[in-house]
């Protein structure tokens, strides 16, 4: 299991998978299959369930932000 390291910033609200899909317009299989490779946004498992931060979400949809397709390939 991978240890977070603290954040000075203000946790955000959780959210579901469904949720998280929604707001990254991915579907929650999607989701689950990068949860599964490690390329998804941070997740949290609390019991049986996942939840997602909605600052990591954010964070890892602004991580993903392009303004030229030739940037893609040299990420």
């Amino acid at each position: 299991m991978q240890n977070i390291p603290n954040s000075d910033q203000a946790p955000g609200e959780l959210l579901a998978p469904k949720q998280t899909a929604a707001r990254t317009h991915l579907s929650t299989a999607t989701l689950a299959k990068m949860r599964c490779y490690g390329n998804g946004p941070p997740y949290f498992k609390v019991g049986k369930f996942v939840r997602y931060d909605s600052n990591d979400v954010d964070a890892w949809m602004r991580s993903r932000r392009y303004t030229s397709t030739s940037q893609e390939s040299a990420a």
